[in-house]
């Protein structure tokens, strides 16, 4: 078999030549209508998802819209038709599971946010992109109530880190805006705007209130990808009692 497709990602923030998985693309139609071997493989994934979550995440949710594509000949990336609302409806007949989509990334091409509206999921805001442009939709503050809510994703720099030394961060502005003297004072100020916000639900990262590395730098292969844990001297005192004050007056 020769792999005429390559699965993959858009160029955007996190891989300015996008990504390329090294995985084949699934046929998603036969002819004008969706290919049964992809749906079963759908509901088979699912149904086994559901023996050990009760909330699924849909990675990637633009790629059920228009996927992002590799010609293995030409090298070139482009974007595709999708499965779209079909693949979505299947989706939601099938699963008894709470889902919410992820639908972060380029979306300039398709129909990805009518998509999402149609199928009545969370989508997902996240503050560390907030960073860059306070007066858009991931600053905490303009997030809607159907949302869940992200101090930060697995693919993003701490929100120390992006504080101190990401360039596309106006520091001095996100500092006026927080009320904020420093960068650590700055981080909780963010997380406690995260668990304030009207979002349904919320997820704080640790790297971000313990300070540790990224979890996952996209689009590259290394050690330290994935590699970062958790360890009991992270958790002190001081950081267990300032998140309980936070989930306390937010009412998390």
């Amino acid at each position: 078999l020769t792999m005429l497709f390559e699965s993959g990602a858009a160029p955007d923030y996190f891989a300015k030549e996008g990504q390329h998985w090294g995985t084949p693309c699934y046929r998603e139609f036969l002819g004008d209508t969706l290919n049964p071997d992809f749906l079963n493989f759908w509901n088979e994934r699912i149904r086994i998802a559901s023996n050990y979550c009760d909330i699924l995440r849909l990675d990637h949710f633009r790629g059920i819209d228009s996927p992002w594509k590799w010609d293995v000949k030409t090298g070139k990336g482009s974007f595709h038709t999708g499965a779209g609302l079909e693949l979505v409806n299947t989706i939601k007949q099938i699963s008894s599971l709470s889902i919410v989509a992820e639908d972060l990334g380029d979306l300039s091409f398709g129909n990805t946010r009518d998509l999402l509206k149609k199928s009545k999921f969370p989508g997902i805001k996240v503050a560390a992109f907030g960073l860059l442009d306070p007066e858009e939709e991931h600053w905490p503050s303009n997030w809607p109530a159907h949302c869940v809510g992200y101090s930060g994703t697995h693919d993003n720099e701490s929100l120390r880190k992006m504080l101190a030394k990401d360039e596309q961060v106006n520091t001095a502005d996100i500092f006026r805006r927080l009320g904020a003297r420093n960068v650590d004072e700055a981080c909780w100020k963010i997380i406690s705007a995260t668990m304030q916000s009207k979002a349904d639900m919320v997820i704080c990262s640790f790297v971000d209130f313990c300070d540790k590395p990224r979890y996952n730098l996209p689009g590259t292969v290394n050690d330290e990808n994935w590699s970062v844990r958790l360890t009991e001297s992270d958790l002190s005192l001081e950081v267990a009692e300032k998140l309980r004050e936070m989930t306390i007056k937010s009412g998390r």
